[in-house]
């Protein structure tokens, strides 16, 4: 037989079979050198074989390596040996600097030569392929993970336990029926635009994630439609509730162009061309700004804002006239939470009729308890001016923020005193109403449970700390009107905590 002439033909096989796949000859080289070792090490007793294919001779060389000891020169005969294999294999000599490397050939010719019998070449011919087939992977793992975080067009090929399976050409997508905005629905063969948010490796393969009910893929949306975005027009911030409305803060660094009208296009064109793509989503365009209650302003146009309370900063109330906080809430409060995702606050809309209603209630609260200290209306005014409007909240106030209130006109002294008594006023009050309701709620726990919540609380059955803890935020909310769905939320989890370390103490 004439070796030369049988290996320049698997040669030239390994460069064609490369040219066919779109693979480095190198890889395939690599690929056909590391089975041929694999099938030869066992079929020799599992000797650590290493295979030299040389592409420009077409010679096939099989060598047995040996590591010696570097400080006893004698073989290790261990497992250790078996995971330096690993490293021998691919000839990652440099992983191994306490050890040298000896190497003996011990066999030389063509591919049927080496693999004589014909079960050792159908071992070469399953384990090639496989190894062909992790190339292709890796080639278009490679490709997708370049491409992650951009849109793809692709066309609809099964549904699997209401995920939809993509056609990738060269792979699949997945695109879970979480990341699909909701009442959208396809057929086999259709083409819809997705955005790849992830590929990911997983222990046989990778996966490609996507999604149209990332804020990302909106995004993507207005830079392909709109040719100013990323150039004269960012993005600032997206809040989107998918399907159904979004709110898109933009701000140009060009005076000249305005963001607003840009992204709209002429007649609407622009944003009706992003809008079909999800399903006729709205989608309300806004100006950004770093200042929350401006931004927050520019949430809820053209809702007239008349006032607008900081609690704190990350707290805002905004007074709305009457006749727009219907516009100003939004169907099923949908404008609200938009703009609250927007700035990134809790936020209360009031209307002004709410608003004087409530300053009203509070201030007959003030009044009736802090009365019971024989304070004048002038200094329970003060009080109340500086948010100090109940036994609560002057229980916890600190004596120097109490003095630099401007015409209070008390020492320290005076107001030290002052808290102390309002301290064993409010414990006498609790005990009273806590026995009286049946409620054994402790309000240190949150400062923002009230002692008059008590009395509402309990008519709603909520008595101990745990039953807040198992509250659901938006009964409480219901309870305590005054409070937002995200303090609701805090104050359980506080609870939760709470009943949790004593059980941890205990």
């Amino acid at each position: 037989m004439n070796v030369s002439h049988t290996n320049d033909r698997l040669v030239d096989s390994i460069f064609a079979l490369a040219q066919e796949k779109s693979l480095g000859v190198q890889e395939v080289l690599k690929a056909a050198e590391n089975v041929i070792a694999q099938v030869v090490s066992k079929s020799r007793g599992g000797m650590i074989t290493k295979v030299d294919i040389n592409p420009s001779s077409g010679s096939i060389d099989v060598y047995n390596i040996k590591v010696l000891d570097q400080e006893q020169d004698t073989d290790l005969e261990s497992d250790v040996v078996r995971e330096i294999a690993k490293s021998v294999a691919s000839m990652d000599l440099a992983s191994l600097p306490a050890h040298k490397l000896s190497s003996e050939l011990v066999a030389s010719g063509d591919l049927a030569s080496l693999l004589a019998t014909r079960q050792l070449a159908s071992e070469f011919r399953r384990l090639f392929s496989q190894e062909i087939t992790l190339l292709e992977k890796e080639r278009e793992y490679t490709s997708f993970f370049d491409r992650e975080g951009t849109l793809i067009v692709a066309k609809v090929k099964r549904f699997e336990r209401g995920n939809i399976i993509l056609d990738l050409k060269i792979s699949e997508g997945l695109l879970a029926n979480t990341e699909i905005i909701p009442e959208e629905h396809f057929r086999i063969g259709q083409e819809i635009k997705c955005y790849i948010y992830k590929v990911q490796r997983n222990a046989k393969d990778y996966q490609i994630l996507l999604s149209r009910k990332r804020n990302e893929f909106l995004e993507l949306l207005f830079a392909e439609s709109i040719p100013e975005i990323n150039s004269k027009i960012f993005i600032k911030k997206i809040a989107r509730e998918a399907g159904s409305r979004s709110k898109v803060a933009v701000i140009s660094i060009d005076p000249e162009i305005d963001p607003i009208g840009s992204c709209i296009g002429k007649g609407g064109m622009r944003i009706k061309s992003i809008t079909r793509e999800l399903g006729n989503e709205k989608i309300d365009v806004i100006h950004w700004s770093d200042d929350k209650i401006e931004l927050l302003i520019n949430a809820i146009h053209p809702a007239e804002v008349v006032k607008a309370i900081i609690k704190s900063e990350n707290d805002i109330e905004l007074v709305i006239k009457d006749d727009c906080i219907h516009q100003a809430i939004g169907r099923s409060g949908q404008h609200a939470r938009l703009a609250r995702k927007l700035a990134e606050c809790n936020l209360k809309l009031s209307s002004e009729t709410e608003y004087k209603l409530e300053k009203e209630r509070i201030a007959s609260i003030a009044h009736e308890q802090f009365s019971q200290l024989n304070l004048s209306s002038e200094i329970i005014t003060l009080f109340i001016e500086n948010d100090i409007t109940s036994l609560d909240v002057l229980k916890d106030v600190y004596p120097e923020e109490l003095v630099e209130i401007d015409e209070l006109n008390l020492s320290l002294e005076e107001v030290t005193n002052l808290i102390s008594q309002a301290k064993n006023l409010y414990m006498q009050l609790y005990t009273k109403i806590a026995k009286e309701v049946g409620s054994s709620i402790d309000t240190s726990i949150d400062a923002r449970i009230y002692l008059y919540d008590l009395k509402k609380l309990a008519e709603n059955n909520i008595l101990t700390n745990e039953d807040i803890a198992n509250c659901n935020a938006s009964t409480l909310v219901s309870i305590l009107n005054r409070l937002h769905k995200d303090e609701a939320i805090e104050i359980i989890n506080n609870f939760k905590n709470a009943i949790n370390t004593e059980v941890q103490t205990n």
